[in-house]
């Protein structure tokens, strides 16, 4: 781990959110699953791999006391739960997404996938409930989308 820890540098991130995750990593170090965070954030070829790999971590240490693991694979869609979380009796799964969506049929196309996808966990018993959680506040347009697709979102507040 410390290895890919190294390699961060290479694509102009910032030291403070280097420091930053590394930090969120020490604090899920014992976390199944953590190990493929941080080989995700250093073999990413562009800043934004890092950012989603560096979200994932924050959100998921920020949850810690509750958390179960992550990148827990599905075998389908989506292919992993980022987060997945013991909330009382109930596992809920999180994917966890750093960049700004809009409306476009691509960004609309994504997150219904990742809503059935879920929707099928729930309905195999993988997962009680689930929600996407972005890291902004989604734009109010989104925002209604979602609502009337019960599309299940929420956005992170630290």
């Amino acid at each position: 781990m410390n290895a890919n820890l190294a390699k961060l540098n290479k694509v102009d991130t910032p030291v403070n959110e280097i420091e930053s995750f590394i930090d969120n990593i020490d604090t899920l170090k014992n976390v199944d699953g953590v190990d493929k965070i941080v080989r995700r954030a250093a073999t990413g070829k562009e800043y934004g791999n890092f950012k989603g790999a560096a979200f994932e971590a924050e959100f998921a240490a920020s949850s810690s006391d509750n958390l179960i693991a992550l990148g827990k694979s599905t075998g389908g869609i989506p292919g992993d739960i980022d987060v997945l979380i013991k909330e009382g009796d109930d596992l809920i799964g999180y994917e966890c997404k750093n960049r700004n969506f809009g409306t476009s049929d691509g960004d609309l196309r994504e997150l219904r996938r990742i809503r059935d996808g879920f929707e099928e966990l729930k309905e195999n018993g993988v997962v009680a409930d689930y929600k996407i959680m972005f890291r902004n506040r989604p734009r109010d347009d989104l925002i209604s989308i979602m609502d009337s697709e019960n599309i299940q979102w929420d956005y992170f507040i630290e």
